[in-house]
């Protein structure tokens, strides 16, 4: 049967073109309301304000960080984020010590549906952006909603451990702090992980 899947669509699909056709030449207003689209139907808030007196932690300033980093500015929430480079950008950045990223690496999704919420990536972008042109998209992201002035960079989280109802961060600085939670966002790329096999194991080829 799965076989056969493919003489069914063929049908299907040329009566949806021909029902889009008629659609669009005897009624144009459905036709393009097919297409349209609606984030947000309205303005007003809907979820409660919270007020957090407790402040939180952030490892890492590469897209997951810096996205954490607008969020917790938008609710209010205190924060520090702390990133172990010299700039934003996390992998994204070739220079990095340790990065994956090679020079000529792309993108392998569209930007059309890989870009953050409410900050699309330039036209002048092709369909899949070059590593240079997705660290300057995270780069101008920082930049537009000022998240630069909100992240300590050149700092490294060296342990986290629960305490209490908190947790206990120690930087690379010798600075030991307390935070009622630490959200991890330095990435999954860094480093290699290879499966330990168990002695005698072979390989089939």
């Amino acid at each position: 049967m799965v076989n056969h899947l493919p003489r069914v669509f063929l049908p299907l699909g040329l009566v949806a073109l021909v029902y889009a056709l008629w659609l669009r030449k005897y009624r144009p207003a459905a036709y393009a309301k097919i297409a349209s689209t609606t984030f947000r139907h309205s303005e007003a808030r809907s979820a409660p304000v919270v007020t957090c007196a407790r402040r939180y932690c952030v490892i890492g300033a590469g897209p997951a960080g810096l996205i954490t980093v607008r969020a917790l500015l938008k609710e209010g929430v205190p924060f520090d984020c702390f990133e172990r480079h010299s700039d934003n950008g996390g992998m994204w950045n070739s220079g990095n010590p340790g990065t994956p990223l090679y020079d000529t690496a792309h993108f392998i999704s569209s930007k059309w549906t890989s870009y953050v919420y409410g900050y699309p990536m330039p036209d002048s972008f092709p369909d899949y952006p070059s590593g240079a042109q997705i660290l300057a998209y995270l780069r101008g992201f920082a930049e537009a909603y000022g998240l630069r002035a909100h992240i300590t960079f050149g700092t490294e989280m060296r342990h986290a451990a629960p305490d209490g109802d908190g947790r206990r961060v120690e930087l690379s600085s010798g600075k030991v702090r307390q935070y009622a939670g630490v959200t991890a966002c330095p990435g999954v790329t860094w480093r290699g992980v290879m499966p330990v096999l168990p002695r005698g194991a072979g390989v089939c080829g």
